[in-house]
């Protein structure tokens, strides 16, 4: 008797067994089933905005930041006689869905003698980015090569100028810089390019470019090679302006009649190309990224996005208050 109840306990612990087993191994089947499900897509996190400039607060976060900020000082600061002179330093910055802005400007004039003061020197920075990670290039192939293409509006000035007979001296500048790079499963991909404008009162305005601003602003093409297909990629782009300006004097009187502006504005803007695809890609292939607003290859922004293009007013590429500018590069 007792060894056939034993029997039972045994039947029934092994039907309680290979139930549990049945439950566990349905349980880790459709939690392979989700995982596969989940791999299968792109992974959409949040997007990474910043932006900064001299006179302001450093903004950043997932949605999209702009900051400004300014020190200037008013006609009369320096001359209360004439009320003619004035210092002005002043940027903004803004990232958005492939959006950047950025504006930097320093102008600085004197038209009359500031004695014992040998210089006055203004240096405003302003810089915008942005990171995205779930970027995927669509098509037959594990790997494609192409190109990116960007376009760049805005320019850059200086102007260095002695208004009448004078011992002063001045000197300005403004440049641009694009950088960034696309990355994933062992691979990435740099780019970088520079733009600068020089002038002096000794001399004529010196232009200089490099890298993928060789031929200046406008649209930009960035060739990539063997990009993987399929995963998910992160890109980070970033803008930067800088303007700087500096006035003095070579004797007692300081400096006076001497005028000096540093002007980069690339506010209105750095943005994927808005006139054909994102990527120049061979039949078949195509780009997504819902952070970055590409769908299909095309860079379809929404309104929000536009919205912050009004931010800071219009742009200007040349400030010449009481004087010509001589030196700009702009489109």
């Amino acid at each position: 008797m007792s060894y056939r109840i034993y029997e039972q306990l045994q039947d029934a612990n092994a039907s309680v067994l290979n139930r549990c087993q049945a439950r566990v191994t349905a349980f880790f089947f459709l939690l392979a089933a989700v995982l596969i499900g989940m791999t299968a897509q792109p992974v959409a996190a949040a997007p990474f905005y910043a932006a900064q400039t001299t006179f302001g607060r450093d903004v950043s976060g997932s949605a999209p930041v702009f900051t400004s900020g300014s020190q200037n000082h008013p006609p009369g600061t320096f001359d209360p006689f004439s009320s003619l002179d004035y210092s002005i330093r002043e940027g903004s910055a803004k990232a958005g869905p492939g959006v950047l802005g950025a504006r930097a400007v320093v102008d600085l004039y004197f038209p009359e003698a500031f004695p014992f003061f040998s210089s006055w020197v203004g240096n405003v920075s302003s810089s915008a980015r942005f990171i995205v990670d779930d970027l995927v290039l669509s098509g037959p192939a594990g790997t494609v090569s192409g190109t990116l293409q960007l376009h760049l509006s805005g320019g850059a000035s200086a102007n260095a100028v002695l208004l009448g007979a004078t011992s002063s001296a001045g000197r300005a500048s403004a440049s641009v810089s694009i950088g960034g790079a696309i990355s994933g499963p062992s691979f990435n991909s740099s780019f970088l390019g520079s733009m600068s404008v020089v002038d002096d009162t000794s001399g004529g305005p010196q232009t200089t470019t490099s890298g993928i601003l060789a031929s200046g602003p406008g649209l930009i093409s960035i060739p990539l090679n063997n990009v993987p297909v399929g995963v998910p990629l992160m890109l980070d782009l970033h803008l930067s302006t800088h303007a700087h300006a500096i006035v003095f004097g070579t004797g007692f009187s300081g400096w006076d009649n001497v005028a000096a502006t540093g002007y980069s504005s690339f506010f209105d803007t750095l943005t994927f190309n808005t006139n054909g695809p994102v990527f120049l890609l061979p039949d078949g292939y195509t780009a997504d990224s819902l952070s970055a607003e590409i769908h299909d290859n095309v860079f379809v922004p929404e309104a929000s996005s536009f919205t912050l293009l009004s931010l800071g007013g219009a742009t200007l590429l040349c400030i010449a208050r009481r004087r010509t500018c001589r030196g700009s590069l702009r489109l």
